[in-house]
Protein backbone atom coordinates (compact mmCIF):
# COMPACT_ATOMS: atom_id res chain seq x y z
CA UNK A 1 0.00 0.00 0.00
CA UNK A 2 2.82 2.25 0.62
CA UNK A 3 3.92 2.44 -3.27
CA UNK A 4 0.56 3.03 -3.80
CA UNK A 5 0.34 6.00 -1.43
CA UNK A 6 3.84 7.42 -2.52
CA UNK A 7 2.17 7.59 -6.38
CA UNK A 8 -1.16 8.94 -5.73
CA UNK A 9 0.82 11.80 -3.66
CA UNK A 10 3.34 12.12 -6.63
CA UNK A 11 0.56 11.82 -9.36
CA UNK A 12 -1.91 14.03 -7.41
CA UNK A 13 -0.42 16.53 -5.60
CA UNK A 14 2.61 17.31 -7.84
CA UNK A 15 0.14 17.52 -10.78
CA UNK A 16 -1.60 20.23 -8.97
CA UNK A 17 1.55 22.08 -7.70
CA UNK A 18 2.53 21.61 -11.16
CA UNK A 19 -0.19 23.50 -12.80
CA UNK A 20 -0.68 26.26 -9.95
CA UNK A 21 3.32 26.93 -10.42
CA UNK A 22 3.83 26.82 -14.13
CA UNK A 23 0.65 27.74 -15.84
CA UNK A 24 0.74 31.14 -17.09
CA UNK A 25 -0.97 31.29 -20.29
CA UNK A 26 -4.52 32.56 -21.73
CA UNK A 27 -5.91 33.16 -17.58
CA UNK A 28 -3.97 29.07 -16.90
CA UNK A 29 -0.98 29.00 -14.97
CA UNK A 30 1.49 27.34 -16.97
CA UNK A 31 5.26 28.61 -17.35
CA UNK A 32 5.50 28.65 -21.43
CA UNK A 33 8.11 28.93 -23.46
CA UNK A 34 6.65 29.67 -27.12
CA UNK A 35 7.65 30.43 -30.03
CA UNK A 36 5.90 32.42 -32.66
CA UNK A 37 2.76 31.50 -33.86
CA UNK A 38 1.96 31.87 -37.33
CA UNK A 39 -1.04 29.94 -37.79
CA UNK A 40 -3.69 31.64 -35.59
CA UNK A 41 -6.56 29.45 -35.59
CA UNK A 42 -5.01 25.32 -36.35
CA UNK A 43 -7.53 22.67 -37.01
CA UNK A 44 -5.19 20.19 -34.79
CA UNK A 45 -2.84 20.73 -31.89
CA UNK A 46 -0.46 17.96 -31.27
CA UNK A 47 0.81 16.80 -28.04
CA UNK A 48 3.56 15.57 -27.45
CA UNK A 49 4.97 15.54 -23.60
CA UNK A 50 8.87 14.47 -22.97
CA UNK A 51 10.92 13.39 -20.22
CA UNK A 52 14.03 11.99 -21.39
CA UNK A 53 13.37 11.22 -24.86
CA UNK A 54 16.44 12.65 -26.43
CA UNK A 55 17.15 9.23 -27.84
CA UNK A 56 13.94 9.85 -29.42
CA UNK A 57 13.28 13.29 -30.85
CA UNK A 58 15.21 13.64 -33.55
CA UNK A 59 13.34 11.19 -35.14
CA UNK A 60 9.55 11.79 -33.49
CA UNK A 61 9.23 15.69 -34.30
CA UNK A 62 10.37 15.58 -37.73
CA UNK A 63 7.54 13.21 -38.21
CA UNK A 64 5.35 15.74 -37.09
CA UNK A 65 6.61 18.56 -39.09
CA UNK A 66 6.44 16.67 -42.21
CA UNK A 67 3.38 16.02 -42.41
CA UNK A 68 1.71 16.44 -45.61
CA UNK A 69 -1.46 18.29 -43.48
CA UNK A 70 -0.19 21.56 -42.29
CA UNK A 71 -2.64 23.76 -40.15
CA UNK A 72 -1.64 22.57 -36.84
CA UNK A 73 0.61 23.54 -33.29
CA UNK A 74 2.63 21.10 -32.11
CA UNK A 75 2.70 21.65 -28.43
CA UNK A 76 5.85 19.59 -27.06
CA UNK A 77 5.31 19.51 -23.30
CA UNK A 78 9.47 18.86 -21.38
CA UNK A 79 8.19 17.64 -18.09
CA UNK A 80 11.58 18.45 -16.27
CA UNK A 81 13.62 15.98 -18.60
CA UNK A 82 17.18 15.69 -17.28
CA UNK A 83 19.10 15.05 -20.72
CA UNK A 84 19.25 16.77 -23.65
CA UNK A 85 15.52 16.63 -24.37
CA UNK A 86 14.67 20.41 -24.12
CA UNK A 87 17.80 22.07 -25.76
CA UNK A 88 16.79 19.20 -29.00
CA UNK A 89 12.86 20.85 -28.25
CA UNK A 90 14.09 24.61 -28.93
CA UNK A 91 16.56 23.40 -31.85
CA UNK A 92 12.95 22.70 -33.48
CA UNK A 93 11.14 25.39 -31.98
CA UNK A 94 13.70 27.98 -33.88
CA UNK A 95 13.44 26.47 -37.07
CA UNK A 96 9.46 26.01 -37.26
CA UNK A 97 7.10 28.40 -35.47
CA UNK A 98 4.26 25.58 -35.49
CA UNK A 99 6.52 24.03 -32.32
CA UNK A 100 5.20 25.26 -28.75
CA UNK A 101 7.16 24.73 -26.06
CA UNK A 102 5.96 23.80 -22.75
CA UNK A 103 8.63 23.86 -19.93
CA UNK A 104 7.85 22.41 -16.40
CA UNK A 105 9.12 20.74 -13.91
CA UNK A 106 8.54 16.91 -13.29
CA UNK A 107 4.90 15.72 -12.24
CA UNK A 108 4.20 13.04 -14.75
CA UNK A 109 2.33 12.22 -17.69
CA UNK A 110 -0.83 13.03 -16.82
CA UNK A 111 -0.79 16.72 -15.50
CA UNK A 112 1.81 17.39 -18.75
CA UNK A 113 -0.68 15.94 -20.81
CA UNK A 114 -3.09 18.26 -18.80
CA UNK A 115 -1.15 21.44 -19.53
CA UNK A 116 -1.39 20.78 -23.05
CA UNK A 117 -5.10 20.28 -23.56
CA UNK A 118 -5.49 23.33 -21.22
CA UNK A 119 -3.93 25.61 -23.83
CA UNK A 120 -4.01 23.71 -26.78
CA UNK A 121 -5.95 26.07 -29.86
CA UNK A 122 -7.36 22.88 -32.03
CA UNK A 123 -10.45 21.41 -32.65
CA UNK A 124 -8.50 18.54 -32.51
CA UNK A 125 -6.10 17.06 -30.58
CA UNK A 126 -3.36 14.37 -31.85
CA UNK A 127 -1.46 12.33 -29.27
CA UNK A 128 2.04 11.41 -30.46
CA UNK A 129 4.54 9.96 -27.79
CA UNK A 130 7.97 10.77 -27.59
CA UNK A 131 9.55 7.50 -29.12
CA UNK A 132 6.69 6.49 -31.77
CA UNK A 133 6.20 8.14 -35.37
CA UNK A 134 3.90 9.81 -37.52
CA UNK A 135 3.18 8.65 -40.86
CA UNK A 136 3.52 11.73 -43.43
CA UNK A 137 -0.29 11.54 -44.15
CA UNK A 138 -1.80 11.04 -40.53
CA UNK A 139 -3.23 14.30 -39.62
CA UNK A 140 -4.85 14.76 -43.44
CA UNK A 141 -6.52 11.22 -42.97
CA UNK A 142 -7.84 11.79 -39.48
CA UNK A 143 -9.16 15.34 -40.40
CA UNK A 144 -10.55 14.60 -43.62
CA UNK A 145 -12.65 11.59 -41.99
CA UNK A 146 -13.50 13.37 -38.70
CA UNK A 147 -14.23 16.93 -39.81
CA UNK A 148 -17.83 16.68 -40.93
CA UNK A 149 -18.67 13.77 -38.12
CA UNK A 150 -19.83 15.48 -35.03
CA UNK A 151 -20.47 12.85 -33.22
CA UNK A 152 -16.79 10.93 -32.77
CA UNK A 153 -15.08 12.31 -29.83
CA UNK A 154 -12.15 10.05 -30.13
CA UNK A 155 -10.29 8.17 -33.06
CA UNK A 156 -7.36 6.37 -33.31
CA UNK A 157 -5.94 3.86 -36.27
CA UNK A 158 -4.30 0.70 -36.89
CA UNK A 159 -0.42 0.87 -36.45
CA UNK A 160 3.32 -0.46 -37.59
CA UNK A 161 4.97 -1.91 -34.44
CA UNK A 162 8.82 -1.21 -34.97
CA UNK A 163 11.59 -1.94 -32.31
CA UNK A 164 14.09 -0.23 -30.80
CA UNK A 165 16.13 0.80 -33.85
CA UNK A 166 13.30 1.47 -35.87
CA UNK A 167 12.91 -2.32 -37.82
CA UNK A 168 9.45 -3.48 -38.94
CA UNK A 169 7.93 -5.62 -35.89
CA UNK A 170 4.36 -6.67 -37.26
CA UNK A 171 1.18 -4.68 -38.44
CA UNK A 172 -1.69 -4.06 -35.89
CA UNK A 173 -5.61 -3.76 -37.00
CA UNK A 174 -8.14 -3.37 -34.53
CA UNK A 175 -12.21 -3.12 -34.70
CA UNK A 176 -13.67 -0.11 -35.97
CA UNK A 177 -17.09 0.25 -34.26
CA UNK A 178 -17.88 2.25 -31.17
CA UNK A 179 -19.61 -0.86 -29.05
CA UNK A 180 -16.45 -3.33 -30.15
CA UNK A 181 -14.21 -0.96 -29.08
CA UNK A 182 -16.01 -0.11 -25.83
CA UNK A 183 -15.96 -3.70 -25.31
CA UNK A 184 -12.87 -4.45 -26.18
CA UNK A 185 -11.85 -1.96 -23.30
CA UNK A 186 -14.40 -3.23 -21.18
CA UNK A 187 -13.27 -6.53 -21.69
CA UNK A 188 -9.17 -6.19 -21.29
CA UNK A 189 -8.91 -6.64 -25.25
CA UNK A 190 -6.45 -5.14 -27.58
CA UNK A 191 -7.30 -1.71 -28.15
CA UNK A 192 -5.51 1.36 -30.74
CA UNK A 193 -2.49 2.70 -28.88
CA UNK A 194 -2.49 6.34 -27.66
CA UNK A 195 -0.17 7.45 -30.16
CA UNK A 196 -2.37 7.18 -32.31
CA UNK A 197 -5.57 8.95 -31.06
CA UNK A 198 -7.11 11.70 -32.45
CA UNK A 199 -9.29 13.64 -29.48
CA UNK A 200 -12.35 16.54 -29.35
CA UNK A 201 -10.90 19.05 -27.75
CA UNK A 202 -14.07 20.35 -26.35
CA UNK A 203 -14.97 17.26 -24.80
CA UNK A 204 -11.16 16.65 -22.98
CA UNK A 205 -11.47 19.50 -21.79
CA UNK A 206 -15.58 18.66 -20.42
CA UNK A 207 -13.94 15.41 -18.65
CA UNK A 208 -11.20 17.75 -17.11
CA UNK A 209 -8.59 15.80 -19.59
CA UNK A 210 -6.57 12.88 -17.72
CA UNK A 211 -7.55 11.64 -14.34
CA UNK A 212 -4.36 12.71 -12.50
CA UNK A 213 -5.51 9.70 -9.83
CA UNK A 214 -4.50 6.99 -12.53
CA UNK A 215 -0.83 7.12 -11.91
CA UNK A 216 -0.62 4.63 -14.82
CA UNK A 217 -2.31 3.52 -18.18
CA UNK A 218 -4.12 6.92 -18.00
CA UNK A 219 -5.28 6.61 -20.69
CA UNK A 220 -7.70 3.70 -20.24
CA UNK A 221 -9.71 5.47 -18.09
CA UNK A 222 -9.93 8.42 -20.54
CA UNK A 223 -11.00 6.07 -23.60
CA UNK A 224 -13.71 5.01 -21.07
CA UNK A 225 -14.69 8.56 -20.18
CA UNK A 226 -14.55 9.71 -23.44
CA UNK A 227 -16.28 6.93 -24.69
CA UNK A 228 -19.31 7.84 -22.25
CA UNK A 229 -19.68 11.21 -24.19
CA UNK A 230 -19.82 10.42 -27.67
CA UNK A 231 -18.76 7.40 -30.15
CA UNK A 232 -15.26 6.32 -30.53
CA UNK A 233 -14.00 4.63 -33.77
CA UNK A 234 -10.68 3.71 -35.61
CA UNK A 235 -9.32 4.08 -38.95
CA UNK A 236 -8.56 0.93 -40.88
CA UNK A 237 -4.67 2.56 -42.23
CA UNK A 238 -1.44 2.35 -40.46
CA UNK A 239 -0.73 6.16 -39.63
CA UNK A 240 1.79 5.46 -37.00
CA UNK A 241 4.72 3.63 -35.84
CA UNK A 242 4.92 2.62 -32.37
CA UNK A 243 8.10 2.27 -30.87
CA UNK A 244 8.82 -1.52 -28.50
CA UNK A 245 11.78 -1.00 -25.98
CA UNK A 246 12.35 -2.19 -22.94
CA UNK A 247 12.39 1.30 -21.08
CA UNK A 248 8.51 1.13 -21.58
CA UNK A 249 6.53 1.70 -18.22
CA UNK A 250 3.85 -0.91 -19.04
CA UNK A 251 7.13 -3.31 -19.03
CA UNK A 252 8.06 -2.92 -15.85
CA UNK A 253 6.76 -5.73 -13.50
CA UNK A 254 5.52 -8.02 -16.30
CA UNK A 255 3.04 -4.91 -16.73
CA UNK A 256 1.19 -6.31 -13.40
CA UNK A 257 1.21 -2.63 -12.32
CA UNK A 258 -0.52 -0.93 -15.44
CA UNK A 259 -2.71 -3.72 -15.29
CA UNK A 260 -3.96 -2.82 -11.26
CA UNK A 261 -4.99 0.59 -12.87
CA UNK A 262 -6.40 -0.54 -15.97
CA UNK A 263 -8.93 -2.01 -13.35
CA UNK A 264 -9.10 -0.10 -11.51
CA UNK A 265 -10.58 2.98 -14.09
CA UNK A 266 -12.62 -0.76 -15.47
CA UNK A 267 -14.02 -0.74 -12.43
CA UNK A 268 -14.98 2.77 -11.74
CA UNK A 269 -16.23 2.96 -15.64
CA UNK A 270 -18.50 -0.03 -14.96
CA UNK A 271 -19.83 1.78 -11.48
CA UNK A 272 -20.47 5.19 -13.39
CA UNK A 273 -22.58 2.99 -15.68
CA UNK A 274 -24.61 1.74 -12.86
CA UNK A 275 -25.18 5.00 -11.66
CA UNK A 276 -22.95 4.34 -8.30
CA UNK A 277 -20.39 6.48 -7.23
CA UNK A 278 -16.55 6.77 -9.24
CA UNK A 279 -14.21 5.91 -6.54
CA UNK A 280 -11.71 7.49 -8.84
CA UNK A 281 -13.45 11.09 -8.55
CA UNK A 282 -15.60 10.94 -5.35
CA UNK A 283 -13.02 9.64 -3.29
CA UNK A 284 -10.28 11.33 -0.85
CA UNK A 285 -7.10 10.79 -1.51
CA UNK A 286 -6.48 7.66 1.02
CA UNK A 287 -9.89 6.27 0.21
CA UNK A 288 -8.72 5.57 -3.57
CA UNK A 289 -5.41 4.44 -2.67
CA UNK A 290 -7.15 2.14 -0.30
CA UNK A 291 -9.80 1.69 -3.64
CA UNK A 292 -6.39 0.48 -5.46
CA UNK A 293 -5.00 -1.61 -3.00
CA UNK A 294 -8.21 -3.40 -2.81
CA UNK A 295 -7.96 -3.97 -6.72
CA UNK A 296 -4.62 -4.81 -6.41
CA UNK A 297 -5.28 -7.66 -3.81
CA UNK A 298 -8.53 -9.10 -5.31
CA UNK A 299 -6.29 -9.46 -8.83
CA UNK A 300 -3.69 -11.15 -7.28
CA UNK A 301 -5.95 -13.44 -5.74
CA UNK A 302 -6.70 -14.83 -9.06
CA UNK A 303 -3.50 -17.06 -9.41
CA UNK A 304 -4.53 -18.05 -12.86
CA UNK A 305 -4.59 -15.46 -14.30
CA UNK A 306 -1.46 -13.42 -12.49
CA UNK A 307 0.11 -16.24 -14.30
CA UNK A 308 -0.51 -15.92 -17.69
CA UNK A 309 -0.10 -13.02 -17.72
CA UNK A 310 3.38 -13.16 -16.66
CA UNK A 311 4.10 -15.85 -18.85
CA UNK A 312 3.05 -14.20 -21.96
CA UNK A 313 5.07 -10.88 -20.69
CA UNK A 314 7.83 -13.13 -20.61
CA UNK A 315 7.22 -14.96 -23.88
CA UNK A 316 6.81 -11.21 -25.81
CA UNK A 317 10.22 -9.75 -24.41
CA UNK A 318 11.93 -13.11 -25.78
CA UNK A 319 9.91 -12.23 -29.30
CA UNK A 320 11.26 -8.35 -29.21
CA UNK A 321 14.82 -9.29 -28.30
CA UNK A 322 15.20 -12.27 -30.22
CA UNK A 323 15.40 -12.28 -34.16
CA UNK A 324 12.07 -13.45 -35.18
CA UNK A 325 12.48 -16.91 -37.34
CA UNK A 326 11.51 -20.21 -36.97
CA UNK A 327 13.09 -21.29 -34.23
CA UNK A 328 12.02 -18.39 -31.97
CA UNK A 329 8.48 -19.26 -32.49
CA UNK A 330 8.82 -22.81 -31.38
CA UNK A 331 10.68 -22.03 -29.04
CA UNK A 332 7.99 -19.42 -27.71
CA UNK A 333 5.25 -21.93 -28.36
CA UNK A 334 7.23 -24.81 -26.56
CA UNK A 335 7.38 -22.40 -23.36
CA UNK A 336 3.63 -21.57 -23.49
CA UNK A 337 2.86 -25.36 -23.99
CA UNK A 338 5.37 -25.92 -20.78
CA UNK A 339 3.42 -23.29 -19.07
CA UNK A 340 0.16 -24.86 -18.56
CA UNK A 341 -1.85 -21.67 -19.67
CA UNK A 342 -2.01 -21.36 -23.39
CA UNK A 343 -5.45 -21.87 -23.47
CA UNK A 344 -5.94 -19.25 -20.76
CA UNK A 345 -4.29 -17.07 -23.11
CA UNK A 346 -6.20 -18.10 -26.27
CA UNK A 347 -9.65 -17.40 -24.47
CA UNK A 348 -8.33 -14.41 -23.50
CA UNK A 349 -7.13 -13.44 -26.68
CA UNK A 350 -10.21 -13.89 -27.93
CA UNK A 351 -13.21 -13.24 -25.34
CA UNK A 352 -11.59 -11.08 -23.53
CA UNK A 353 -11.93 -10.99 -19.32
CA UNK A 354 -14.86 -10.30 -17.12
CA UNK A 355 -12.74 -9.94 -14.25
CA UNK A 356 -13.49 -6.14 -13.97
CA UNK A 357 -17.04 -6.12 -14.16
CA UNK A 358 -17.00 -9.37 -11.21
CA UNK A 359 -14.73 -7.00 -8.77
CA UNK A 360 -17.41 -4.33 -10.18
CA UNK A 361 -20.38 -5.82 -9.33
CA UNK A 362 -18.20 -7.04 -5.56
CA UNK A 363 -17.50 -4.25 -4.90
CA UNK A 364 -20.49 -2.27 -5.17
CA UNK A 365 -22.18 -5.09 -2.92
CA UNK A 366 -19.72 -4.67 -0.42
CA UNK A 367 -20.28 -1.36 -0.28
CA UNK A 368 -23.84 -1.64 -0.28
CA UNK A 369 -23.51 -4.00 2.79
CA UNK A 370 -21.66 -1.38 4.58
CA UNK A 371 -24.30 1.19 4.16
CA UNK A 372 -26.53 -0.71 5.31
CA UNK A 373 -24.82 -1.85 8.64
CA UNK A 374 -24.07 1.83 9.05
Amino acid sequence: MLWLLHQEKRGKWAGRGASKDYCRNAGLRCKHELSPIKVQTPSITVLMAVYNGASWLDESIPSVLKQTYGNFEFIIVNDGSTDQSLEIIRHFAATDSRVVIIDKNNTGLADSLNCGIRVAKGHWIARLDADDLCMPDRLKVFYNRLKSNHSVVLAGSDFVEIDDAGKFLNLQHYPTSHSKLVRNLERYQRFFPHSSAFIRADVARQIGGYNERIVRSQDHDFWFRLSEKGNITCINQPLVKIRRHARQISHEESGMRSIYYDFASTICHYLRKNGQRDPSVEMNVNEWVGFVDWVRHEIEEEVNFVYSRKVWANARDVLHKEEKNLITYIYILRELLLSGCLYELLKERYFGTLLPKRLADKWAETTMNRISND
